[in-house]
């Protein structure tokens, strides 16, 4: 449930990345943003949050920027590929804090919740990842290059 709230903001991050708009997300409160109980994140108000935060002070069109997110949620990218992991632990913080512990999270800030959850996460699961299969595929061609390397040493 905190992937569906997480991914426009996850396509909003990829379209200022890959578009280099440098829209400025570390000001922006994404709680006020996502409505934990249905788990949806309002678009139009987080735009235009996060463009009138922009840090390179170029205009931008809100409805364009719209426009791109949606082109991108349309694209069915994995969730896992596409949200920040940032975003999902604070999503699932606010949601755990307000809807089921009754703000009894309140003694447990963001930071111990981030560090109890990545504890939990074992090296298995990273296993399961794309990222290890690309490290993986990254260290078996670079191993093949030195391989050959040594055999044209060797021959001379």
């Amino acid at each position: 449930m905190a992937y569906k709230a997480a991914k426009p903001i996850g396509s909003l991050r990829w379209i200022s990345f890959n578009n280099s708009l440098n829209i400025a997300f570390k000001s922006v409160d994404i709680a006020k943003y996502v409505d934990i109980f249905k788990f949806e994140t309002d678009i139009d108000t987080l735009l235009n949050a996060v463009i009138q935060n922009k840090s390179n002070g170029a205009q931008l069109n809100v409805e364009d920027v719209r426009t791109k997110v949606m082109e991108v949620l349309a694209l069915g990218i994995d969730e896992k590929e596409l949200c920040c992991g940032h975003d999902i632990v604070y999503i699932l913080y606010e949601a755990i804090r307000m809807r089921w512990a009754k703000k009894r999270l309140d003694s447990i800030s963001l930071v111990i919740f981030s560090k109890d959850l990545c504890n939990c996460y074992e090296f298995d699961h990273f296993k399961n990842t794309n990222i290890w299969r690309q490290i993986n595929n990254w260290k078996q061609k670079r191993s093949m290059k030195q391989d050959q390397s040594d055999v044209k040493l060797n021959a001379k």
